[in-house]
């Protein structure tokens, strides 16, 4: 399995869930921004867009401890066997994983947010239409689901740190 770049690297970039191009002074605001928070992550550990999405932090930081644990670990609890700990431990990562994933990456979020794209592309006012306020329905109710599925996978997650937490050790 192929270890992804973590995406709490220094130069993380901001929310990218929409699929249109950026006009050029938000390409170069976004990219003083990306500068500003390198730094903040540089010298204090996170940056201020961290500390606004805790919640997506703290999932992110969990989904990339257990999986390096898992990857790394030179030892086994009591009970386990060395495949079956990176496995406990790549579970948890996993449902912290589910959580740290944007919305927008979910493809019937994708596909809502491009029915919203075609009815802006096709009409001026889209916005006044009741063929875009249905779209846009569509897309929060799609959101909604996902975020509720996000939880339940977070609670998941620490539902078994919870019950192992003495255990967890490398």
């Amino acid at each position: 399995m192929k270890k992804q770049k973590s995406e709490l690297s220094v130069f993380r970039k901001p929310y990218t869930g929409y699929t249109r191009w950026w006009q050029v002074h938000k390409k170069i605001r976004n990219f003083i921004y990306s500068l500003r928070r390198a730094w903040q992550r540089a010298t204090r550990g996170f940056c201020s867009l961290d500390w606004i999405m805790f919640d997506w932090y703290l999932a992110a930081l969990l989904r990339d401890i257990f999986e390096d644990f898992a990857e790394h670990c030179h030892g086994y609890q009591y009970g386990f066997t060395p495949e079956g700990w990176s496995d406990f431990l790549r579970e948890i990562s996993k449902y912290a994983g589910e959580y740290a994933k944007d919305v927008d990456d979910y493809p019937v979020c994708v596909d809502a947010v491009q029915r919203i794209e075609d009815i802006l592309d096709k009409n001026k006012d889209g916005r006044k239409s009741d063929e875009y306020k249905a779209a846009n329905d569509y897309w929060h109710k799609c959101e909604m689901e996902v975020e509720a599925a996000q939880m339940q996978s977070m609670c998941k997650a620490l539902e078994i740190i919870k019950e192992k937490y003495g255990i967890l050790w490398d």
